[in-house]
Parts: structure tokens; C-alpha cells; sequence
């Protein structure tokens, strides 16, 4: 059974609009010397064109239309249009929806006059095909709405992305079917619709007095229809250069689309005719588009006479928009080689005449009128940017914040010094806003940086010295080295960390190596400098050496102490370095500078003897730093050693530096005893050192004596917590349901902080033993405060000791 054909047909005099669906062939009746005309599938689907004197026609044998075979699938949504076009004459429009949202494939099909086998005037893919996003373009088919004798035009031409008006589609380079010869032909069009252009506003242009202040200039000319000369020169601000359309006549349609500060509320427009042309390229009619408004504008007949000369059209009421379209109507001579523009359109807002100085204070607050106010300061350009730059200090924090949204559009050589300004505002927007501009203007901001750097102390000069570091990280070493020497503690602490900042790039190597050079800076400022350029000292190779020897003979105790550091990071390939680490290490009159050499001596196998020497040293900190010492180098032949230190020291922090050592070695029987045995040392960081010690290592035998301190309530908390973690550790599937009632302690309201710390830790093990029926542990913690808890520990666990 043949589907029925769905149809609405509007029939204009002797023209007709018919859409029909896809269930049949499209028929266009014969015409004033045409043949009718069919188009539709034939038997094998393919999209076919024939000549058809009256229906039922039948498309098999007529011409096949290139229907790319992707879209063959989308007939069934196909449009085809009859369209009368006048003169009694007729065509078909054919439009296939395409894979992309506006696009598709559309073809124009008529019968020549005459002729017997159907003309396809045009095919392809229409909408945004090409191009990348922002600027694609491609082909158009547009019928229009039907005249005053109910014809349409069928209209081809491009479009672009870029260029539209105002957000209205736009076709470009048009052509029009023409009804005479049923051929594309150039045409002037009208792409405003014909209920926007009766509903529009009229407005009459009126000629300003020679004193009247002039409109804002905060219109840009994006880009036109057509052009004699470009679109640029309609916003120029030059009377000399004119923006004119190019397709003649009365340029209907035609059209410039210009940007304008939505910020900034238009309240009319001036539009100046240009010098050096004749009467007949001045427009009579035109149109003034923005997103949402229409506006008809007409100029008086002396405009022709008045090259130069300004007309005002003022808005019923002002308007914000980021958009403005001038779409030409008519001339006051429409003769062929008439080119109809204008020299200027410019906006005329409520800040028309005020000086930048008073733009300025506009800003005051940062509110609405402010916002509009900063627009206009943007609009005047470098006038305004220069009144931003010179009142900016005097304006309160909103004020502030609006300059400098302002002052992003200017050159850097404006905006990258009140960049510099702002970074000191306090006010962490106007910060933050500095921030992440300095680094797009760091040629210009480099100059003021250095002067603000130069001069700040304090958190100043951590924030100033931050952003120099960033934009010229030479220039900052320059800066910031000497001043080492004059600066108290907390500054130089924070110069030595820009410092390492600024030593990592490759900028800074030759002043850096200039500085480890120079005999004259103070001692002060070239330890600091050794100190700051810290893991890369080696990178400095020679200037290093020589810098850190010619320090070294200085022997008062700061001295050494602050060299030390460097030294050791130099040590492996400089012997005078090394010298000077044995020397600290073996120093048997200063105990603090054994403690620091085995802080930061490497932990190399050559520097092991030593490390299990000071073991034995009479301080108590000597005795710590190198039991930390041998646990970092993991030296295994060390473990006997740490035990007896575990065992007999005195000292509870030389015991606990033991047992957090032990963890670093392999399992063994021996150190395993100790380990246990502190698990009932007196000191509770012994205790936790041990038990953490005891499951880092997965020592067996240990879970017993572990598991008692974990349910033992008089218990330090950090006693606990480690047990519970070691019992994790060790998968000790015996201290499940005590965990799991410890854990329960987390979703209490009236635990303690400390019952809550103790419960997180068994939470944790818990998972990590992972007993069979742990969903249903947990499933009263995976609601409520306490679901967050349980998602942290299953996102650190992973695979628990199910894995192992």
C-alpha cells in the first residue's frame, strides 16, 4: 500500500510554496514555457529529477542528484519545497538533513525554458562544513517570504561563522534564481526579515552643531558583506577614509557588523557621510541591528550636500549589546555604479564629552555605571589607559577592580607596570588579577618588579620577588643576592627560596655563577647563595668549589655550620668539600657540628663507617642523627647496632631513631626481638616507632603484643593508632572484629578526638585485611558523616592483603 503523501500547499497568485514529505515524488506543475517537473526515489532509491507533464509521475530515468551516500539513510526526514518564483514559473528545492547539527545536502532543480530534461541549477553540502570552529563556512539555500505578487526568490550564496548579523544568518555573495532564464545570477538581498524591518523603530538622523562633543568611539568594524575599501575604516576615527558597499544600485542588504562593550549601554549612533564622494554614495535609508532590536534610520536630503558632517539618531532607549550590524536599504540615487557608505558610525552613550579624568572617577564602587564607565575608557584607548594608569591609586577597591578589567586591553607597556601596582594592593582579587597577567607583559612588568623588589621586606618581598623570579629569573638573582648580607632571618630565608627558584632556569646561570665568583660579596650573602641554589650546586661545578673554599677559611662556627650543607652536596666530586664533611664529622670539640654533618652527609657506603661510629658518640643528638642516618642509607650491616642502641640507650629519642630505622631493614630475628621488647619501653614514640617499625617490616610473631596495645584503653593514641596500622600491615585476620568495633567509632557523635583519630587508623586496617563479609562491616559507616572516611581509606588501600 502506497504511504500517503502529507502536503501543505500555499498557493500566491500564479506562484505556489509546496513542502511535501518523502512518500512521493515532488511535483511542480508546468509553467509559462515550462515542462513540469518531478523529483523523488526511484525504484532503487536513488533521488531523481524528470520532466512530468501531470501526476502520478515516475522518476525512473531522470537525472540522478549527487546525494552523498552517508545521507541517503535521512530521506526519510527530507524536505522538498516547490517553489513559484514569478513569472508563472517554478523550481524545487531539495533539502537532505546532514550528520551535523545545520548542515545538509540541498539541491535547486528547474525545468530550462524549453527545454526537456530537468537543469539542476545548484547542489551540495550547505551549512558550516569548512573550517575550523570560530570561522567555518560554507554554501546556502534560502527561499525568501513572498512579495507584494506572491513570488519568492530562491537565493544561493555563502555563509560564514564569523559574520552574520548580529546573530541572524547571513548569505554572502548572493545569487538569484532567476525566473527569466532559470539561472544563478549576483543579486543585491535583503537578509533582514520582513517582520523585524515593519516592526522597527524609525528613526531621523539630525544634523549636530560643529561643537557638539563627539560619540564614543567603542564601535570595531568585524567585517562586511561587501567593501570598496574596508570595513575598518568605518570606525577609524580618519573623515578621510569611508567604508562603502560594493554591488551597486541601491546596495540593498549590504551590510558592516561591528563589536560593541556590552558593558556599556548605547543610547543612539552618529553617522558621519564620507569626504571626497558624490551625492549618489550617500545612504537615504538604512538599517541599525543588535541581538535583540531593529532600528530604522533615515538621513535628510542635505546629508548629500555635507561631506563630513555629523547626524545623530538617538535610541528610543539605550540598549546593551556586544553586537551592532549596519545593513544598507537605499540611496538617494540608486544609479548602477552608486557605492553607498559612510565615513563613520560611531555610539553615542551617557559618558559622551566627559574627559578621561572623569571617566576615571566613574569607576568609584565598581558597580553597574562603573562597569559602563570602564567601557568607555576602554573605547578612547590609549587616552583612557593613560588616565586609568594615573588616577588608579586614588580609586577605592571596586573602582580598582574595574580599571583593571580596563586596563587588560591596553598595550603592556601600559597595563604590566599597574599590574605591578595592583600586586601590592592587599586586596587578593586585584592580587590574584596581577598575578596571572605579569607573566603575558614580562618585558614590561620587569622593570617595576625589580624597583618594587628591590625595596619590600617581608611578605612584600616574597610577592614581589615571586613574580620576578617568574618573568626574568637573571634579573632576580641580580636583584635579590645582595641583599643577603643586609636582611634579617626571615627574609633571607625567603631571598634563599626565590633564589633556588630562580637558579633553575638557565636564564640565571650566568649570574649565578658571576656571584660564586666574586670575592667581594659578603661572606653572608655568598653562603646564602650556596645554600639556596641547594640540589643544583653541582650543576655549578668549579664556581661552586672555589666559592665554598674561599668561605672555608673563615673559621668561626656559623661559618662552618651553613657550609656544611653545601659541602656535603658537593662532596662526592670536590676534595676539598669532602675535607671539610670529615672534618664536621670527627669534630670533637663540637658536638652540633657532628649533628649537622650527619644530617646531610651522603648516605653512600664511603660515609656508612662514620654514620656507625657516631652511634657511640657521647650526644644524645649525634647518637639520633646517625641512627636516622643508617636507616636512610638502608645499610643493612648496621641493623646489630640499632638494636643495641634500641636496647641500651638512655635516651628515648636515640631509641626511637633506632626503631624507626630498624624499619628500613630487612626482617631478622634479632632486631625483631628488640623491636618487640620496645613495644613495652616507657616512652610512648618508642612504643609507636617500634609497632610502625613491626609492620613496615612484616615481622611474624609480633601481632599478639601489638594487638594488646591496640585494645589497651590507657594507651597513648599514637600507640594505638600505629598498632592498628600494623595490624593492617601484617594481615592479621585475628584482630578483625576488634577493629572493626574500634572503627565503629568514627560514625559516634560522642566519640573523642582522640577515639575517632584510633578509629580511622583500624578503618584503614580493616579494609587492608579485607575479611570476607567487610561489606557488611562497613555498610553502618558508608552512611552519613562517616561515608567520607570510608571512601578515603578504599582509595588508599587498593587491593588490601587479599593481593598478597
Amino acid at each position: 500500500m502506497t504511504p500517503l503523501l502529507r502536503k501543505v500547499s500555499l498557493t500566491l497568485g500564479l506562484c505556489t510554496l509546496t513542502k511535501l514529505s518523502w512518500a512521493a515524488p515532488a511535483f511542480a506543475p508546468p509553467g509559462k514555457g515550462q515542462s513540469g517537473l518531478a523529483v523523488g526515489n526511484d525504484a532503487s532509491g536513488v533521488l531523481r529529477a524528470v520532466a512530468c507533464a501531470a501526476e502520478p509521475c515516475r522518476v525512473d530515468g531522470g537525472v540522478a542528484l549527487d546525494l552523498p551516500a552517508a545521507l541517503r539513510a535521512n530521506t526519510g526526514r527530507a524536505r522538498l519545497s516547490v517553489v513559484g518564483i514569478g513569472g508563472g514559473r517554478r523550481a524545487i528545492v531539495v533539502s537532505v538533513p546532514g550528520a551535523a547539527f545545520g548542515q545538509s545536502y540541498e539541491a535547486v532543480v528547474a525545468m530550462p525554458i524549453g527545454g526537456r530534461e530537468p537543469r539542476v541549477v545548484f547542489q551540495g553540502l550547505t551549512g558550516l562544513v569548512e573550517g575550523s570552529d570560530g570561522v567555518r563556512q560554507g554554501k546556502s539555500v534560502t527561499i525568501s517570504e513572498a512579495d507584494e505578487d506572491g513570488a519568492r526568490r530562491i537565493v544561493v550564496g555563502d555563509e560564514r561563522e564569523d559574520l552574520n548579523l548580529c546573530g541572524r544568518r547571513a548569505v554572502l555573495s548572493p545569487s538569484l534564481l532567476d525566473p527569466n532564464d532559470l539561472s544563478l545570477k549576483p543579486a543585491r538581498v535583503q537578509r533582514l526579515s520582513a517582520a523585524e524591518r515593519e516592526q522597527a523603530p524609525k528613526l531621523a538622523a539630525t544634523k549636530l552643531d560643529t561643537a557638539a562633543p563627539p560619540a564614543s568611539a567603542s564601535l570595531r568594524a568585524l567585517g562586511a558583506s561587501s567593501a570598496v575599501g574596508t570595513p575598518w575604516a568605518l570606525t577609524d576615527g580618519k573623515l578621510d577614509t569611508a567604508w562603502a558597499e560594493n554591488r551597486g544600485g541601491n546596495g540593498r542588504g549590504e551590510f558592516v557588523v561591528l563589536s560593541a562593550p556590552q558593558e556599556l549601554p548605547l543610547a543612539g549612533f552618529d553617522l558621519t557621510p564620507a569626504t571626497g564622494r558624490g551625492p549618489r554614495d550617500v545612504p537615504k535609508e538604512l538599517w541599525l541591528v543588535t541581538r535583540g532590536e531593529v532600528f530604522q534610520v533615515t538621513l535628510p536630503q542635505d546629508a548629500t550636500a555635507s561631506p563630513g558632517q555629523r547626524y545623530r539618531a538617538m535610541l528610543p532607549e539605550p540598549v546593551s549589546t556586544d553586537c551592532v550590524a549596519l545593513v544598507i536599504e537605499s540611496g538617494f540615487d540608486d544609479e548602477p555604479d552608486s557605492r553607498l557608505g559612510l565615513a563613520e558610525l560611531a555610539a553615542v552613550t551617557e559618558f559622551a564629552g566627559q574627559s578621561p579624568e572623569s571617566l576615571v572617577a566613574a569607576l568609584a564602587g565598581g558597580a553597574e555605571r562603573a562597569r559602563a564607565a570602564g567601557a568607555a575608557l576602554r573605547a578612547l584607548g590609549a587616552p583612557g589607559y593613560a588616565a586609568i594608569a594615573r588616577g588608579f591609586d586614588a580609586l577605592d577597591a571596586g573602582g580598582r577592580s574595574v580599571a583593571l578589567d580596563a586596563i587588560d586591553s591596553a598595550p603592556c607597556d601600559v597595563s604590566g607596570p599597574l599590574y605591578v601596582r595592583a600586586l601590592g594592593s592587599g586586596v587578593e582579587s586585584h592580587v590574584l588579577h596581577a598575578r596571572d597577567r605579569i607573566p603575558r607583559c614580562a618585558e614590561a612588568a620587569t622593570e617595576p618588579l625589580l624597583a618594587a623588589t628591590s625595596a619590600a621586606q617581608g611578605e612584600a618581598l616574597a610577592l614581589y620577588g615571586s613574580e620576578l623570579v617568574t618573568v626574568a629569573p637573571g634579573r632576580a638573582v641580580e636583584a635579590l643576592t645582595p641583599r643577603l648580607g643586609k636582611l634579617g632571618l626571615r627574609d633571607r630565608r625567603r631571598v634563599r627560596v626565590l633564589l633556588g627558584r630562580a637558579a633553575a632556569a638557565p636564564a640565571a646561570d650566568a649570574p649565578v655563577r658571576r656571584f660564586l665568583q666574586d670575592a667581594t660579596l659578603a661572606p653572608a650573602a655568598t653562603i646564602d647563595l650556596l645554600r639556596a641554589i641547594g640540589p643544583r650546586i653541582g650543576h655549578f661545578g668549579k664556581d661552586a668549589q672555589v666559592a665554598l673554599a674561599r668561605l672555608a677559611a673563615d673559621p668561626s662556627f656559623r661559618t662552618r655550620y651553613l657550609l656544611l650543607e653545601p659541602a656535603a652536596a658537593l662532596a662526592e666530586s670536590d676534595a676539598g668539600a669532602a675535607n671539610l664533611l670529615a672534618k664536621s664529622l670527627s669534630d670533637a670539640r663540637e658536638p652540633r657540628l657532628r649533628t649537622r654533618a650527619l644530617e646531610v652527609a651522603p648516605r653512600s657506603a664511603a660515609y656508612a663507617p662514620a654514620f656507625s661510629a657516631a652511634l657511640a658518640d657521647e650526644n644524645v643528638r649525634v647518637r639520633e642523627a646517625a641512627a636516622y642516618a643508617l636507616g636512610e642509607g638502608r645499610f643493612t650491616r648496621s641493623g646489630g647496632a640499632l638494636s643495641k642502641l634500641l636496647e641500651d640507650d638512655a635516651w628515648p629519642i636515640a631509641r626511637r631513631a633506632a626503631a624507626t630505622s630498624l624499619g628500613r631493614m630487612p626482617d631478622d630475628a634479632a632486631s625483631r626481638a628488640a623491636l618487640i621488647a620496645a613495644i613495652g619501653d616507657e616512652a610512648p614514640w618508642v612504643r609507636a616507632a617500634a609497632i610502625e617499625s613491626l609492620g613496615l617490616r612484616r615481622s611474624p610473631g609480633a601481632t599478639d603484643p601489638i594487638r594488646e596495645k591496640l585494645d589497651e584503653r590507657e594507651e597513648r593514641v599514637e600507640v594505638r593508632r600505629a598498632a592498628a596500622l600494623a595490624l593492617g600491615a601484617l594481615c592479621d585476620q585475628n584482630s578483625v572484629d576488634l577493629l572493626d568495633k574500634l572503627a565503629r567509632r568514627i560514625a559516634d557523635p560522642m566519640s573523642t578526638p582522640e577515639d575517632r583519630a584510633i578509629g580511622e587508623a583500624s578503618l584503614y586496617a580493616l579494609i587492608q585485611l579485607h575479611p570476607r563479609d567487610l561489606e557488611a562491616r562497613l555498610a553502618p559507616l558508608s552512611k552519613g558523616p562517616s561515608a567520607s572516611a570510608v571512601r578515603r581509606a578504599r582509595a588508599r588501600i587498593g587491593a588490601g592483603c587479599g593481593a598478597r
